[in-house]
């Protein structure tokens, strides 16, 4: 009691002479507020990233863009077992990596050959953005993907107007 007393009489004398305290204090400067998705998005508090490609079959952290498309074979594939999986661990959005800077692309385009269309896997029908955004809208789980802009497999192209 006796410090917050100092402390009062030190601000009192802080005042220059003739200086007529605040009877009240001013209303709070308008802070910005956050947009609808902003408050989802922190509402979710946990988002699982799925780093999965071709490199899980080569072992390597960095692809190269050259690897055979063929090497991709994930025949035991069950999204809807990644979802139960986040779910348990209390996530409620789950981000995969549909393409990462290799250029390996988890779904059939016109744009590549470097995807799951050159693998054997599913006789090159399979498309594993599709089981995942299957997996998630039955479970309920909220999804957003990453595709890098950087393409090895196309590193010729990636910075290319036509390109991006």
């Amino acid at each position: 009691m006796r410090f917050l007393l100092l402390l009062h009489v030190l601000d009192v004398l802080a005042c220059p002479p003739g200086t007529a305290l605040p009877s009240k204090r001013s209303d709070p400067p308008d802070l910005p507020s956050p947009s609808f998705q902003q408050v989802q998005w922190h509402r979710n508090e946990m988002e699982m990233f799925l780093h999965f490609g071709i490199n899980t079959y080569t072992d390597r952290e960095w692809g190269l863009g050259n690897e055979d498309p063929n090497l991709f074979q994930p025949l035991k594939l069950d999204t809807s077992q990644w979802v139960r999986t986040a779910q348990l661990g209390g996530f409620k959005s789950m981000i995969l990596v549909a393409k990462h800077h290799d250029g390996f692309m988890l779904y059939p385009t016109n744009y590549t050959n470097h995807s799951v269309v050159s693998s054997s896997w599913r006789g090159g029908k399979g498309d594993v953005v599709k089981d995942f955004t299957t997996a998630c809208q039955a479970q309920g789980m909220q999804t957003a993907f990453y595709l890098s802009p950087w393409d090895r497999n196309f590193f010729n192209m990636t910075w290319k107007p036509s390109y991006n």
